[in-house]
């Protein structure tokens, strides 16, 4: 950020600080818009002393916005990808997931492919694992199964402009987990998702891990179909509180999901926010999953804008998402059932393929779905 970008931050900022609140057109917003009641005479006083930071301690979210024509975003895209996930078991490696459309896929390698080498590393060794967590460009010596028995590819994969898709899931054939991630509540994510159990269901999963890191919210609408997909019975998934009839929402499952014989384990992190934190709450409550990883955001408040006139409007929160059982979550955030250090990158910025090696809250997951299967000792 140059110079004048700073300082015209700076001026906009301190406009905004400086400008004096209609106090009259406050106190009604508050009082028809505001998730809880407040004490007008108190607010009036806050407003006179101290303006929008009076009104800060009586609404965290409460902040006095301007219109800016022609803002644009600054985007950074992540690193590219070859678009393939390797993953280890009993000592020996496999291609859990080769994604449509990428390198990997291109180069002719499949899921379920058992990689022998990587640039001419044997499988396992030192420089194997080096070299699967460098560059995205790789040459896979990979064994197929075929009508004449195993057979042995090479491949050349050429790392280029792959990114993840919002939602994606693999199988790990071991322990007959599905993996799901969801990215963002967006329109149509619950369908999406929906399919894609479907599939890997019938490969066999018989648990799920639902990936919720970095999930900030979206929709509560999808995470509520989403949620009514894996709920035990039918009743209360997700909810929206208010004081006020007009914001006050609750979600209900018509009955048992159509996936809530999968068991549960959700992962979760300081990004996890709004929708998806309280969604990792519901399963909890409602399917008795797990939550694995760090603890949630604490951000659940619906707030809206309403205008004060003169290019300026007001935020306010009218609304709080909460679980089933009408867990707030605000400012607390829902602590995991198994905690896990989390690192400071978001989740899944970029791909390498051994992302799965060092991932602790997958492996946790992959833990507590094994000693959930495990027979009582005796």
């Amino acid at each position: 950020m140059n110079k004048n970008r700073i300082l015209a931050a700076a001026l906009l900022l301190l406009s905004a600080c400086a400008y004096k609140l209609p106090e009259a057109l406050v106190l009604k917003i508050f009082d028809k818009h505001s998730f809880r009641q407040h004490d007008p005479e108190k607010l009036r006083a806050l407003i006179r002393e101290k303006g929008l930071a009076g009104l800060k301690q009586e609404d965290r979210y409460a902040e006095v916005v301007r219109a800016r024509r022609g803002a644009k975003m600054s985007t950074v895209k992540p690193p590219p990808s070859a678009g393939v996930l390797v993953s280890e078991r009993g000592g020996e490696y496999f291609l859990l997931r080769v994604f449509k459309k990428s390198p990997a896929e291109a180069a002719g390698l499949k899921d379920g492919d058992k990689v022998l080498a990587v640039n001419s590393a044997p499988a396992g060794s030192p420089e194997f694992l080096k070299a699967l967590s460098g560059p995205q460009d790789f040459k896979f010596r990979v064994s197929r199964p075929s009508r004449r028995g195993a057979e042995e590819l090479e491949a050349e994969v050429k790392g280029g402009e792959f990114y993840l898709p919002p939602i994606f899931g693999f199988y790990e054939p071991e322990t007959k987990t599905a993996f799901l991630r969801i990215g963002l509540f967006f329109a149509k994510s619950a369908s999406l998702a929906a399919e894609g159990l479907a599939s890997l269901e019938k490969r066999g999963a018989r648990n799920l891990v639902l990936d919720l890191r970095g999930n900030q919210g979206g929709s509560p609408d999808e995470a509520a179909d989403l949620l009514a997909l894996l709920a035990d019975k039918d009743g209360p998934v997700l909810g929206v509180a208010s004081r006020h009839e007009g914001y006050t929402v609750t979600y209900t499952a018509p009955g048992k999901g159509r996936f809530a014989g999968l068991r549960a384990v959700v992962l979760t992190d300081g990004a996890t926010a709004m929708a998806a934190e309280v969604a990792a709450a519901a399963l909890r409550e409602t399917a008795e999953a797990r939550v694995a990883g760090g603890k949630t955001a604490g951000n659940v408040s619906v707030v809206k804008t309403f205008s004060l006139g003169e290019g300026r409007g007001l935020n306010v929160t009218v609304a709080r998402l909460v679980s089933p059982s009408g867990l707030d979550l605000e400012g607390a955030g829902l602590q995991p059932d198994a905690p896990v250090a989390v690192p400071a990158a978001p989740a899944w910025s970029a791909l390498p393929a051994s992302a799965l090696f060092n991932d602790g809250a997958w492996l946790k997951a992959l833990e507590l779905i094994r000693s959930a299967e495990a027979p009582p000792r005796r």
